[in-house]
C-alpha cells in the first residue's frame, strides 16, 4: 500500500460521520447555550476588529485585527476554494447550503474555543510572550490528569500543520502555477519556503503584522472577482441559488443522489474551511493583547463568517454559474437542463481505458467540462482501427444529454440506436453541429464546443421521438465511433 493510499484510508476512517456529527452538534449546542452569541455580539466584534478597544498596556503581543487576519491566513484558500470545489463535486450544489449551516454554528464553536484558549494561556512575565491553545485549556481546565490528551492534541496539531497547511497549500499553488503558467514546481516550492522563513522567524508579531496587510487585500480581490462574474451572469443567479436549496434536501446532484452525502460533504468541507472545532485557531488568538478573553472569542467568531459564509459562497456561485458541479451537470443552455455523461461500466472494449483526471490537458473556459468529477474516458487508437463505445441509455423524456471526448486525429461520429440495437441515424461530429433528418422530419440535432480541435463536448437534443420511431417509455442508446 502506498503512502497516499494509507493516508486516504486513515483520513477516511477518522474524518467520517462521528467527527462531523460531533462538530455540528457542538456548534448547535454552543449556539443555544450562549443564545446565538455569533449574532448578538457581532456588532461588538466589528468594533473590536476596528481597534476601538485596543489597549497597548494589556497582556499579549498582537491586536484583535492581526489575530483574526493571522487565523484567516491559514484557512482562506485551504478550504474555501479547493475545498468548495471538492464539496460540490462530490456532494453536489446542496453541499453549499450545509456549509452555510456549519459556518453559522461554527461561529459559536470558534467563540468558545478561542475564549478558552485566551483564558487559559501562559504569559511569560519577563518577555511578555504568550502561548495558548487547546493543549493549555485541556490541561488547565480539565486538570492535570488530562495532560496525556493535551500532549496528544499538541502532537496532532503539529502533524496537521505539515499536512493540511504546508504540504496541501504549497502543492496546490505549485500545481496551479505549473499547469497554467508553466512555472517549475521546485521553483515555486523554494520561493514559498524562503518567503515563509522571512515571516515566521519574526514570531507571532511578524506573522500578525504580515497577515493583517495581506489577508484583507487577498479577500477583497478574490470576492470582487467573484462578484464581477456574478454580475456578468446576474440573470442566472436566482437559478443558481434555487439549485443550491433544491439539492440541499434532495441530493439529486450528489454522487449517487444520496442526501446524506450532500450533508456530510458540506459539513466536512465547512469544518475544513473554517477549522471551527479543530482547535488550531486558539493558538493564534491566544496571543492577542487583551485582559478580557471573551472579547477575543467574539472576534474569532467573525472568522467562519468571512471564511465559510462569504468567501465560500463566492467560490460556490462561480462554480455553479459555470455549470461544472456534481456528477450530474446542469448547464444553462437555452431552456434545457443538460445531464453530464455518467461513467460507463468498468468493463470497456479493447483500447479504451479510464484515466485519472490529473492526466488530462487543461480545459478551456468555453468547454464547460469534459470530466465527470472523478475520472475521464480515454481512447488510444488510430483512424484505421476505430473503436465503438456505448454511452448511457437516455430516456426519451429527457430530451438532451451531454457527452465529451478527446481526439488526437480523425473525426468521430455519434450513432443513435433503439434499445434493441437498431440504428436510428448517425451524426457526424466533425463540424461541431449537425441535424438528423428522417422522412422529412427533424429527429435530433447536436450543439458542440471544440477546443484546440482535440477536446470536444456536445449536447444532443432528441427533437422528435415519434419521428425516430420510439415508443412511449423507450430509451435510446448512444454510440461514439
Amino acid at each position: 500500500m502506498s503512502i497516499e493510499q494509507f493516508m486516504a484510508n486513515f483520513s477516511g476512517f477518522i474524518w467520517n460521520w462521528p467527527v462531523t456529527a460531533l462538530c455540528l452538534c457542538s456548534g448547535l449546542f454552543f449556539s443555544l447555550r450562549f443564545l446565538f452569541v455569533q449574532f448578538t455580539a457581532l456588532p461588538h466584534a466589528l468594533e473590536l476588529v476596528k481597534g476601538k478597544y485596543d489597549n497597548p498596556d494589556e497582556q499579549g503581543e498582537i491586536t484583535h485585527f492581526q489575530a483574526l487576519s493571522a487565523a484567516l491566513s491559514g484557512t482562506i484558500g485551504l478550504g474555501n476554494i479547493s475545498g468548495v470545489a471538492i464539496a460540490i463535486g462530490m456532494g453536489g450544489p446542496g453541499a453549499v447550503f450545509w456549509m452555510w449551516v456549519i459556518g453559522v454554528f461554527g461561529m459559536a464553536t470558534k467563540f468558545v474555543e478561542c475564549t478558552l484558549g485566551t483564558h487559559y494561556r501562559d504569559v511569560d512575565k519577563e518577555t511578555g510572550e504568550v502561548r495558548g491553545g487547546g493543549m493549555y485549556y485541556i490541561e488547565k481546565g480539565l486538570g492535570n490528569k488530562w495532560k496525556p490528551l493535551a500532549i496528544f492534541f499538541a502532537v496532532a496539531m503539529c502533524l496537521a500543520s505539515f499536512g493540511s497547511a504546508s504540504l496541501f497549500q504549497t502543492n496546490q499553488a505549485a500545481s496551479a502555477l505549473n499547469e497554467y503558467f508553466n512555472v517549475d514546481v521546485l521553483l515555486t516550492g523554494v520561493v514559498m519556503f524562503v518567503l515563509t522563513i522571512f515571516v515566521i522567524v519574526g514570531g507571532i508579531k511578524r506573522i500578525g503584522n504580515v497577515a493583517s496587510k495581506v489577508v484583507p487585500i487577498m479577500c477583497v480581490i478574490y470576492v470582487l472577482g467573484a462578484v464581477t462574474i456574478c454580475l456578468m451572469n446576474f440573470s442566472m443567479l436566482p437559478q443558481a441559488f434555487a439549485v443550491i436549496f433544491h439539492d440541499a434536501f434532495t441530493g439529486t446532484a450528489a454522487a449517487g443522489g444520496v442526501l446524506g452525502i450532500v450533508i456530510k460533504k458540506g459539513v466536512q468541507r465547512a469544518i475544513f474551511s473554517n477549522e471551527a472545532g479543530i482547535g488550531s485557531a486558539p493558538v493564534v488568538h491566544a496571543a492577542v493583547k487583551t485582559d478580557y478573553p471573551v472579547r477575543e472569542g467574539i472576534v474569532a467568531a467573525v472568522g467562519p463568517l468571512i471564511d465559510t459564509v462569504i468567501v465560500c459562497t463566492a467560490t460556490a456561485l462561480v462554480i455553479i454559474l459555470s455549470g461544472n458541479y456534481g456528477t450530474e451537470m446542469y448547464v444553462p443552455l437555452d431552456t434545457h437542463k443538460v445531464g453530464f455523461e455518467k461513467r460507463v461500466s468498468s468493463v470497456l472494449p479493447t483500447g479504451w481505458t479510464i484515466d485519472d483526471v490529473a492526466k488530462s490537458p487543461a480545459q478551456a473556459t468555453d468547454l464547460q467540462s469534459f470530466r465527470d468529477g472523478v475520472k475521464l474516458l480515454h481512447f488510444k487508437g488510430n483512424s484505421e482501427t476505430p473503436k465503438t463505445i456505448a454511452l448511457p441509455k437516455m430516456p426519451i423524456t429527457d430530451n438532451s444529454i451531454r457527452f465529451s471526448y478527446f481526439k488526437e486525429k480523425g473525426d468521430m461520429a455519434l450513432t443513435i440506436l433503439k434499445e434493441n440495437g437498431m440504428p436510428i441515424g448517425t451524426l457526424s461530429l466533425a463540424e461541431g453541429a449537425g441535424i438528423l433528418m428522417k422522412d422529412g422530419k427533424q429527429v435530433a440535432h447536436i450543439e458542440g464546443y471544440n477546443w484546440d480541435n482535440r477536446w470536444s463536448s456536445y449536447v444532443l437534443h432528441i427533437d422528435s421521438p415519434e419521428a425516430a420511431g420510439l415508443g412511449e417509455g423507450e430509451q435510446v442508446l448512444l454510440q461514439l465511433t
